[in-house]
């Protein structure tokens, strides 16, 4: 016993075979044993139900994030998006990637695999040439003014939009130089502008158009520009006395090709020339491709379980970790995405699993990885669980640190302290859903006007409590809210949260004591005491005392 006590005051709870039942009984018949037939203490404690060996395997499984060059293996829009989304769907490409990325992994070795992922597919637009039009001013160009005080500038005619460019007889050099332009390894890129020239009188050497690779974004001086023969210029002929326009042609420019480049349009005019420049659809293609990501739904952290063969990877689909949005959806476990002996996820687990996996059969396993914050470690563990579906529900085979309460009671016979098996508990949100659940499944729609409300017995998931004004519970079948009331807890909630009750415990009679809220104009706290009196698995249970306001 002195090995047991130790235990229980390093760890500071109690588990199935250090059982409360006993130490606490010797505590109180230690210190309180004055105390006769009559009293009782109502006393809570942690608990910890040992995780099998088999669920360590998931609970301390090694883990592989996803990384950027992982998805960008998968393909070129899901590296733009950086997370899978339904038209990529990860388990097709998970083991691949792993194979290639997780080189140290022994035969049977369970990973688990974190990965981002979206359930509504984004908008991707892809864009392999370079164009601008003008038509919302200079766009992708910038204009450089080196001499005089005229400048590139967007302007219109009709339907047409241009750059133009006129010197006014004076003295100007000025440029328009477009933005960095990425070409890959085609082997055959073109450059094509559309323009229009007057007033040139011959002077083509005022005008021209040159292509860099090395300029720097600001200095022209600096930069290498080599210079386009006008007679690769299409109609060049044609030009210079008018405002038509006339295509350039495609000018070949592969020789660019694995490089990023800048076209340039370099205007000069004199006291004595100055034409007029207008230039529109400049097009270089193809180019390496521009991919712009719109997103449907931000993406969020998912996880799977993995196991290697010794040769290749299979997932594991029998094990489901939960994710932000499954913490979110149950409520209060969504404040900081885990569990914890103040939420118990024995609460909320089996609701979750009933509408994962609403069609599961009887004998159906999953295991479920979830968070638990540990008060006693002050951190948060990963934590494996099995549920079975059990006699239309799921039942759990562990439970981690939880905070159990139990009654204790002085024996008329021994007058001695002994366990009182009374379990007490006050409803939640998970608890008020399993009576809404049921009269989805067997009442008319009618009751049911929201998923988490209904007003056959009044119990709403939503505001946690039983509306007990007129209209919110079925008059024409209990004579009053209590016996609505009664009903729900005896033979909805107990027997759905409870399955496996017993008749007894250690010889004394098993009570389920209920506290729970109710709603008339203002609020109110009741109790209710349920004796079993049918075992499960088709447990009964009857009403010995309340409603008790509290």
């Amino acid at each position: 016993d002195s090995v047991n006590a130790d235990f229980i005051k390093t760890y500071k709870y109690f588990t199935d075979e250090i059982k409360a039942q006993d130490y606490v009984s010797f505590l109180l018949n230690k210190n309180y044993y004055l105390f006769g037939p009559g009293s009782s203490a109502v006393i809570s404690y942690d608990y910890n139900g040992e995780m099998p060996e088999d669920l360590v395997l998931y609970s301390n499984a090694f883990s592989y994030d996803l990384v950027e060059t992982d998805y960008e293996s998968v393909d070129d829009l899901v590296e733009v998006a950086g997370y899978f989304y339904p038209d990529f769907n990860p388990d097709l490409y998970i083991s691949s990637i792993i194979e290639n990325s997780i080189t140290d992994a022994d035969t049977n070795d369970i990973y688990r695999i974190s990965y981002k992922y979206s359930n509504v597919n984004p908008v991707i637009s892809i864009t392999s040439a370079f164009e601008e039009g003008f038509e919302t001013g200079l766009g992708k160009f910038d204009s450089t003014n080196i001499i005089g005080s005229k400048s590139w500038y967007a302007s219109s005619y009709g339907s047409d939009f241009f750059a133009k460019m006129s010197g006014y007889q004076q003295d100007n050099e000025d440029w328009i130089i477009s933005n960095p332009i990425v070409l890959g390894a085609d082997a055959s890129i073109t450059l094509n502008f559309t323009h229009a020239i007057k007033y040139l009188n011959d002077q083509w050497d005022q005008l021209s158009v040159a292509i860099s690779s090395d300029y720097d974004g600001s200095d022209i001086e600096g930069a290498t520009w080599d210079v386009i023969d006008w007679g690769d210029v299409a109609d060049t002929a044609l030009l210079g006395s008018d405002y038509t326009f006339y295509s350039s042609g495609d000018i070949d420019i592969s020789a660019y090709a694995n490089s990023t480049i800048y076209i340039a349009f370099k205007y000069t005019s004199t006291t004595t020339n100055a034409a007029t420049w207008e230039i529109k659809n400049v097009t270089v293609t193809p180019i390496v491709p521009v991919y712009a990501v719109t997103l449907g739904k931000a993406p969020i952290i998912l996880y799977e379980y993995y196991q290697y063969s010794g040769s290749a990877w299979s997932k594991l689909d029998d094990v489901y970790c939960l994710n932000s949005e499954d913490y979110a959806g149950m409520g209060e476990p969504g404040d900081n995405n885990y569990f914890s002996s103040s939420i118990d996820p024995q609460n909320y687990l089996p609701t979750f699993l009933n509408a994962k996996y609403p069609t599961a059969g009887e004998g159906v396993s999953k295991i479920v990885v979830y968070n638990f914050f540990s008060d006693a470690d002050d951190a948060t563990l990963t934590i494996a669980d099995e549920y079975t579906y059990e006699t239309g529900s799921w039942v759990s085979s562990y439970a981690y640190v939880v905070q159990n309460t139990g009654k204790w009671a002085v024996s008329a016979t021994t007058l001695r302290w002994v366990f009182d098996p009374t379990e007490t508990f006050t409803m939640v949100s998970p608890d008020y859903q399993i009576i809404c659940d049921w009269v989805a499944i067997n009442e008319d729609a009618v009751y049911l006007p929201y998923s988490n409300t209904e007003i056959y017995y009044g119990a709403s998931a939503y505001y946690e409590n039983f509306d007990i004004r007129t209209g919110k519970w079925n008059a024409d079948v209990f004579d009053e809210w209590k016996d609505a009331v009664e009903e729900a807890i005896g033979t909805i909630l107990l027997p759905n949260k409870y399955p496996a009750a017993t008749l007894q415990v250690n010889g004394v009679d098993m009570f389920y004591q209920v506290i729970f809220d109710t709603y008339s104009g203002s609020y109110s706290t009741y109790s209710m005491k349920f004796q079993v009196t049918k075992a499960g698995p088709e447990p009964e249970f009857t009403l010995v005392e309340g409603p008790i306001l509290l």
